[in-house]
């Protein structure tokens, strides 16, 4: 438990149906009371409860928040699919400050993570960043293994005046294929709401999770 965030919470197999787990998430709730915190949430490793452990929380009194997935693809098997926009795409040089104002016109908080040594790919429509997203060539996240070169797409985003053409899904295509191309075997999308957008392009939902949090 961090302040009023409980990071995580697990209980072993051996010990389970025993309500040690509940009482266990009381004495956090308790510590936050005593904190003086007039609530409790629990993010986890990804930002919410995999569905797995909803029903739990939702006995407690939590209040259960809006899906996110973890999506994934083998890339071994992938090819493009989608038909040629009328934008060019390629790997940004230079023009941070453009790009900082891109970004920050479509998620403010997402500027944190684009720095002048960030891998960002992007679509260009009459020379303007008209969509933009973070590619990593060697991800560790849920799925990596010894056996795996993951490639992580985040932060994709798609400048409001050229929304509704395709743009980001092409773009996200592109990236996709230039990762398996530097010899990756696994795509990652990480933390997303859009699981039927992505599934355009072959990517499949690994974990649900939702945001859980309990007033007192």
């Amino acid at each position: 438990m961090k302040e009023n965030r409980i990071v995580f919470i697990g209980v072993a197999e051996k010990s389970r149906g025993q309500g040690v787990g509940k009482r266990l998430l009381s004495q956090c709730e308790n510590h936050a009371k005593e904190q003086g915190f007039d609530r409790i949430g629990a993010i986890g490793f990804i930002a919410g409860i995999p569905h797995t452990g909803i029903d739990f929380f939702a006995a407690s009194g939590y209040e259960i928040g809006g899906t996110a997935v973890e999506m994934g693809m083998d890339l071994n098997s992938f090819t493009p699919k989608l038909t040629e926009t009328d934008i060019t795409y390629d790997f940004l040089k230079d023009r941070h400050d453009e790009l900082t104002k891109a970004v920050a016109s479509v998620d403010e908080e997402w500027v944190q993570y684009f720095s002048q040594d960030s891998n960002v790919y992007c679509g260009f429509k009459n020379g303007e960043i008209a969509c933009f997203c973070l590619v990593d060539y060697d991800a560790e996240c849920i799925l990596s293994d010894e056996n795996s070169k993951v490639a992580s797409i985040g932060c994709v985003g798609t400048v409001a005046k050229f929304r509704r053409n395709g743009y980001g899904l092409k773009m996200v295509e592109n990236a996709t294929l230039i990762s398996k191309e530097k010899g990756c075997n696994k795509g990652f999308i990480h933390q997303t709401h859009l699981e039927s957008w992505y599934g355009k392009l072959g990517y499949k939902t690994v974990i649900k999770f939702s945001p859980v949090r309990k007033i007192f």
